[in-house]
């Protein structure tokens, strides 16, 4: 058989090597990891695994971008090292794009550290971040909106507490935090600095 896609939450039986592979490149926990990876589903966020027959060699994760409904975001794009030096990283992109082409995307993007050379030639070109829409974000959005809420219903409570405008010599003022040091400042630059952004159209 050729080497071909198959959706993560189809082959759940390649969950332990999907995770394990994925946490060969960025550690968390093996829990932490199941539990993202096995947000898997037909409506994003998506994990493919690239097969070669029934050996699995390579993966990527895709999600959609907040205000570009026709662009996909690739995440942790990997080839089993076992496997590398045999072009499959610009298989798994160019099966990535018929993927896309086909559920009626237009363009792909993503971030990277150290393979912007490699991205480049293969038909990527530098561009602004993205924000990603996952069930994470939701989740995270809601979260938010649930404590503004909580917040505002405490805050209504508490103001029948609080002095009035002849007891503020009662109020104890919080002085304002340190500035943060400048080394960290330039570290923190630094590692920005290092993610590039990329875009395709297919």
């Amino acid at each position: 058989m050729s080497i071909h896609f198959e959706a993560l939450h189809d082959r759940v039986d390649l969950l332990h090597q999907c995770c394990v592979l994925l946490n060969s490149y960025w550690r968390r926990s093996y829990d932490e990891r199941l539990k993202k990876v096995g947000r898997s589903n037909d409506h994003f966020p998506c994990n493919l695994l690239m097969l070669d027959g029934e050996e699995f060699i390579g993966h990527v994760e895709l999600s959609q971008v907040v205000g570009d409904e026709k662009c996909l975001r690739l995440k942790a794009v990997i080839i089993d090292p076992n496997r590398r030096g045999e072009g499959l990283g610009r298989k798994l992109l160019h099966l990535t794009e018929e993927y896309a082409k086909k559920r009626g995307f237009t363009s792909l993007c993503l971030s990277s550290e150290n393979k912007k050379l490699f991205y480049k030639k293969c038909g990527f070109y530098e561009t602004s971040p993205v924000q990603q829409c996952s069930s994470n974000a939701l989740e995270s959005k809601f979260e938010m909106l649930q404590k503004s809420v909580n917040h505002a219903t405490s805050t209504n409570e508490v103001d029948e507490k609080m002095p009035r405008a002849e007891d503020e010599s009662k109020i104890h003022i919080i002085p304002p935090p340190p500035p943060l040091i400048k080394s960290h400042q330039v570290s923190s630059n630094d590692e920005i600095s290092k993610t590039c952004w990329l875009r395709k159209e297919i």
